[in-house]
């Protein structure tokens, strides 16, 4: 609906991206990463949406943050599943 030009299917993206924006750039000041992941469904929605995210990041992250790449997962919505199928795995082949 967004796409469409739906003006509370917009207004809904852009609150959500935002928020998600905030959360990673306060995540990056406390945890200062390399770069940032996400993933689920939202970050399939477009530009809409990664434009917010980006504008939520850019408000929360401390200056020399401030230019690191927020990516997609390239999993898509299996990355959570896959990563703990690895945690749990990782006991089955370990040499130790």
């Amino acid at each position: 609906l967004a796409h469409a030009g739906d003006l509370l299917a917009i207004q809904t993206l852009r609150t959500g991206g935002r928020a998600a924006g905030i959360a990673a750039g306060s995540l990056a000041n406390i945890l200062d990463p390399e770069l940032i992941v996400l993933s689920g469904g939202m970050t399939g929605a477009g530009d809409l949406w990664w434009d917010a995210v980006r504008e939520g990041f850019a408000a929360e992250a401390i200056d020399p943050l401030q230019q690191l790449e927020l990516v997609p997962a390239t999993l898509g919505n299996d990355a959570a599943l896959i990563g703990a199928a690895g945690l749990f795995l990782a006991p089955l082949t370990s040499k130790d």
